[in-house]
């Protein structure tokens, strides 16, 4: 299986840029050096790059969420140097925004081979939302892409990570074919795409561990703890807890 990788902002070294966004995005801001550092570490290192999902494990797939603009004006012209493709997923109600893609980028990435999927209409967590709710966030964001794309959009990226069967259910009614996730869950195979989430934070060896499967301890006590108070508290207790520690920072 194909190691898939997840950005999110790739940032000059000087910052994001703008402040349209949401509290703890920059925890996953990866400055654009430190992006380089890791495909060429990968490149070096024999790793290929797809979009084949179901290669072997010396192939990485690139996958970058929330759509924001330095993705365009970062991501873009480096992966097109090393002959690497991706997949882009977008907060649909967000396109056009002060420091979003818009669709003219889109317009742009999706005629030059990359991927493009959604990442929600508006970027709310699904889990506990109503069937008509949840199915507008579904169906819409995949209806405005592909109007204005003008091509089929059968990938999804879960806002925030937050999936239950309903909500793996509701996508797949929605047309989507390919449904990628943070942490894959016992029986939730069929359709569904782990990725690595890359922190800002994380050094080189921080990411060469995390893609040999060579996990250090801090890695695995986060997730532990991550773990645990998402099963006491349930999804929307434990996003009010992580909105309450980022606040304080």
């Amino acid at each position: 299986m194909s190691k898939i990788l997840m950005y999110h902002g790739i940032v000059p070294e000087m910052g994001s840029g703008f402040v349209d966004r949401e509290r703890g995005a920059d925890l996953y801001d990866v400055k654009i050096d430190a992006f380089k550092e890791h495909l060429n570490w990968l490149q070096h290192n024999s790793y290929r790059f797809t979009v084949n999902l179901n290669a072997d494990n010396k192939n990485i797939v690139l996958t970058f969420d929330d759509g924001e603009k330095n993705n365009f004006e970062l991501v873009v012209p480096f992966l097109k140097e090393i002959k690497a493709s991706a997949y882009f997923f977008v907060i649909v109600d967000r396109i056009g925004r002060d420091g979003y893609l818009s669709w003219e980028d889109l317009a742009v990435m999706r005629m030059v081979g990359f991927n493009i999927g959604s990442h929600g209409l508006t970027h709310k967590i699904l889990t506990g939302l109503s069937t008509e709710v949840l199915f507008e966030e579904l169906t819409k964001s995949k209806f405005m892409l592909e109007s204005k794309l003008r091509c089929s959009i059968d990938s999804i990226s879960i806002p925030r990570g937050f999936y239950d069967d309903k909500v793996i259910a509701a996508a797949k009614k929605a047309g989507y074919k390919q449904i990628f996730v943070s942490d894959k869950r016992v029986g939730f195979s069929e359709g569904c795409f782990e990725r690595i989430a890359v922190k800002g934070v994380w050094t080189i060896e921080d990411f060469v561990m995390a893609v040999t499967g060579k996990i250090g301890f801090k890695m695995k006590l986060f997730t532990m703890i991550k773990t645990l108070v998402r099963r006491v508290f349930g999804d929307r207790g434990y996003d009010k807890i992580r909105g309450m520690i980022l606040k304080k920072r």
